[in-house]
């Protein structure tokens, strides 16, 4: 107004005022419901010249956070509000300009849709589309199953899983917590291991004798696999594993019988592989060369 009055002083005389001109001609928006939607659009005029007013919308959940506005180019930024609606509802209204330019409307139209996590695989809503991310990228799942959004969203209508929820992820392992969750709510079946061979006889020469077991895995999922023996001749390349370890559904575990921890005739020790729900042990018996040489020689006599 005072921008007005010092060019009416001056004998400045406008017989035609520009317009207002918006950034959006309306608004359609999705929201995911119990979350805000943030954005904003620009109000200026055809002129491209200095104008003030202020703005009002028709609905109590479309928050305006500068009602008035003045300036050339006025950024207005508004959210939408929809933390206690429901997914499926439908608002429609508007946003009322009233500026020294004249007035002007931005309709809107907001849809309330279900909450989720936004992923590679997609919108995850439910726990059938979470355990297909878990199967596909282990890693994201992880991320998913860590957020503090996983309860509101996955499980608002699983009250049973509540409970199992809050328990397992205070595990330090976030990969294990989820392998049984799956578990727990029957969307997988825990891993179960397989070896190639659970005895096996060495006649070990000077120069020792290096071996593999082939461990095969029935189902996709995280384990955690330790490998022990209580033997000092067996020498084990790995000690840890994990599932994800293997190509296909099988994985080599190498060892070595080292003659130099070997005493006269008979050696017996263990290969043990753990995992969390699973033993596996392979028997391993070794005839150190002299007392298998010294029978092959009574033999011959």
């Amino acid at each position: 107004m005072k921008d007005k009055i010092e060019r009416f002083s001056k004998g400045i005389f406008e017989y035609e005022l520009p317009f207002i001109c918006l950034s959006e001609e309306e608004i359609r928006i999705t929201v995911e419901a119990g979350k805000t939607y943030e954005s904003s659009f620009t109000i200026s005029n055809s002129k491209l010249r200095p104008m003030s007013g202020v703005i009002y919308t028709s609905n109590r959940c479309m928050l305006i956070e500068n009602d008035s506005f003045e300036g050339t180019e006025n950024a207005i930024i508004y959210r939408f509000n929809a933390a206690f609606l429901k997914a499926g509802e439908e608002f429609h209204g508007e946003i009322s300009v009233i500026s020294d330019c004249g007035e002007k409307i931005l309709p809107f139209h907001i849809q309330i849709e279900v909450p989720h996590f936004m992923t590679s695989l997609g919108k995850i809503k439910d726990l059938f589309q979470f355990t297909n991310l878990a199967r596909m990228d282990w890693s994201e799942a992880k991320k998913v199953f860590r957020s503090a959004d996983f309860e509101r969203i996955l499980l608002s209508n699983e009250e049973r899983y509540k409970f199992l929820y809050r328990n397992l992820i205070k595990s330090i392992s976030t990969s294990q917590a989820l392998e049984e969750f799956l578990i727990a709510i029957h969307k997988k079946a825990m891993i179960q291991l397989k070896i190639d061979k659970t005895q096996v006889e060495y006649q070990v020469p000077e120069e020792g004798i290096s071996d593999k077991l082939i461990l095969t895995k029935d189902h996709w999922g995280y384990a955690e696999i330790r490998v022990s023996t209580d033997a000092p001749f067996i020498q084990l390349e790995q000690k840890f594993l994990w599932a994800d370890y293997f190509i296909g559904n099988a994985h080599q575990i190498s060892y070595a019988i080292d003659p130099k921890h070997l005493k006269p005739g008979n050696n017996f020790g263990h290969i043990w592989i753990r995992t969390a729900y699973q033993t596996l042990t392979v028997d391993i018996l070794c005839k150190d060369k002299k007392s298998w040489a010294k029978k092959t020689s009574n033999k011959r006599e």
